[in-house]
Formats: C-alpha cells, sequence, structure tokens
C-alpha cells in the first residue's frame, strides 16, 4: 500500500468543506491518511478515537457526503480517486471486494452508490433521510473533473515534489491544454500518465526542467513517446541478448 496521501484543492478548498468544524476537517484528513489504496477505512472508530474526537465528527462527514457509509464499520472516502493517483507498481486492491461492488464512480472521478444502500444519519440536528444524503452539495460547488484534471494535478505533484518553491499555476489552464491532447490528439490518460512517470525517471530526467505546465506535456508528447519506446527497445534488445548468452 501506498504511504503517501494527495488532497485535491478543489475538494478541501470548497465552501462545503471549509464551513465544517476544524475538528471534522482534521478527522477528514486522518481517516484519508489512514484509508487503504482504494479510499476505504475499516476502523473508523479507532482512528477518531486515536485523535480525541467525538462521534458526530463522523456523523457530519458522512450526512455532508465527504464520507460514505459502507455499514458494518466501514466507510470509503467519497472523492478518493480526485485526492490521489496511486502508480499500478505500488497499488493495492481494497480488500473490501463486497463493499467495492456496491460503488460506481462517476465521470468526474467520484465514488457514488445506489440509494437503498446510504442508511439515515443522525447528526444531532434531526434525522437526514435517503432523499436528503443523495443530494450532494459539494458536487454541485466544485467543477467537474476529469482525467486531464488527473494529469494535471500529477504533473504538478511531481514538479512540486521535485521543486518545492515551483509557484502556484493556473491548473485549469494545464487542464484545457491536457483536454485538448485526450480530445484532439487521442493521447488517453494512462499515456500522459505514464509519460509523467518517465519524465521522473533516470531514463526521461531531461525532460524535467523543460516540461512544467500542461502545455508544453502536450507540444512535447510526440518527441518523449518516441523516446520512451527507443530506450525500451534497447534495453528490451539488450535483455535478450543477455539471456542469450546465459543460456549458451
Amino acid at each position: 500500500m501506498a504511504e503517501r496521501r494527495m488532497f485535491a484543492k478543489t475538494i478541501v478548498d470548497s465552501d462545503s468543506f471549509l464551513d465544517m468544524p476544524l475538528s471534522t476537517q482534521a478527522v477528514y484528513f486522518h481517516l484519508s491518511m489512514r484509508a487503504d489504496d482504494e479510499g476505504f477505512i475499516n476502523n473508523p472508530r479507532k482512528i477518531m478515537r486515536m485523535v480525541g474526537a467525538g462521534e458526530d465528527e463522523i456523523k457530519l462527514l458522512i450526512a455532508k457526503r465527504f464520507i460514505l457509509d459502507m455499514e458494518d464499520g466501514i466507510v470509503v472516502i467519497k472523492h478518493w480517486r480526485m485526492h490521489n493517483y496511486i502508480q499500478k507498481d505500488r497499488f493495492k486492491a481494497t480488500v473490501h471486494t463486497e463493499k467495492r461492488e456496491k460503488l460506481t464512480l462517476k465521470k468526474n472521478n467520484v465514488y457514488t452508490m445506489d440509494t437503498e444502500c446510504i442508511q439515515d444519519v443522525d447528526t444531532g440536528k434531526g434525522r437526514l433521510g435517503k432523499s436528503s444524503l443523495v443530494e450532494d452539495s459539494i458536487d454541485a460547488e466544485i467543477e467537474i473533473s476529469s482525467p486531464a484534471k488527473n494529469v494535471a494535478f500529477h504533473l504538478l505533484n511531481k514538479i512540486k515534489a521535485n521543486k518545492p518553491n515551483f509557484k502556484e499555476p493556473n491548473i485549469d489552464t494545464w487542464t484545457k491544454d491536457i483536454d485538448k491532447a485526450i480530445r484532439i490528439d487521442k493521447r488517453t490518460e494512462q499515456e500522459l500518465m505514464g509519460c509523467i512517470d518517465w519524465i521522473y525517471s533516470d531514463a526521461g530526467s531531461f525532460w524535467i526542467p523543460n516540461i512544467l505546465s500542461g502545455k508544453k506535456l502536450r507540444e512535447k508528447f510526440d518527441t518523449m513517446e518516441s523516446q520512451m519506446m527507443s530506450k525500451k527497445k534497447k534495453t528490451d534488445g539488450l535483455d535478450a541478448m543477455l539471456e542469450a548468452y546465459n543460456a549458451s
């Protein structure tokens, strides 16, 4: 399971999130830090006790739909896929497969589940019924996420990890440029993510100071892809020669 967790500013800077008490916000961060690689937490109340939080904190997070109650003491971070992209070699699927099957992933990378799975939640200010919970206020507030935005944030996180004082960009502009790469150039989210990961490997490190925006990622993608394929062929060729030599 990956050790690092990220948080999308789109979520934690939203009015819906900031309107909650600081203690509730803190519980959200603690839960997110301890979630598995698909956003599931099987011991939320233990975590709350560890940080000195009360029962009302988790009730409010469920009522405001920042976490989903999957029953049996298990919860899931609703916007997990907006927060985190985990590389395949580090990803470990959740053990809560039956719970995962109850969820669907919307186009904006947000978990949702059938209203029949949603339980009434007593927040201390009256009971919210199923119809109230289905109305997800934050989804109406935040702008729609997309594969392009996932790529934009992945690139930004890589840049900041390498250059902490990097000036905060206009992420919407980056997203628009990357969206063109996906819609017009027919690049997939996986191809763009893979290219970014390659840039921050030893093989592609030449490009680190050159790819500092979504626009540059789109402009230089063909060149970088050619280099990736060329180096992969050389590596595969050397591996084949070594294998043949060892077999002789």
